[in-house]
């Protein structure tokens, strides 16, 4: 099962750093994951740069933060979520079908 799909009960100083940042749900950590995977010339290299970033004090700094405001115990609900869990007897019905 790939990392980012895997529910894991170990917890986070558990793991290793590279496992951290994956597992991480914080946007800007998302971001700078983004960037280094864009500024790489390869494969290896782009592990390179992750591995690193798992490594350093701004990562940490993030994740410091990121505990603060409770950000990475909270999950955020999907926009596409009907409010109204009652169902019209039209809702089934494909747009432009009858």
């Amino acid at each position: 099962v790939p990392l980012i799909q895997r529910q894991t009960n170990t917890a986070r100083h558990d793991m290793n750093p590279l496992e951290r940042l994956l597992s991480c749900r914080n946007k800007a950590t998302h971001k700078r994951i983004a960037e280094r995977l864009w500024e790489s010339s390869s494969d290896a290299n782009a592990l390179c740069m992750l591995r690193n970033f798992a490594e350093s004090d701004e990562f940490e700094r993030i994740q410091s933060s990121s505990n603060d405001e409770n950000a990475s115990a909270e999950v955020e609900e999907l926009s596409n979520i009907p409010q109204n869990k009652r169902r019209n007897r039209n809702d089934d019905r494909r747009r432009g079908r009858n």
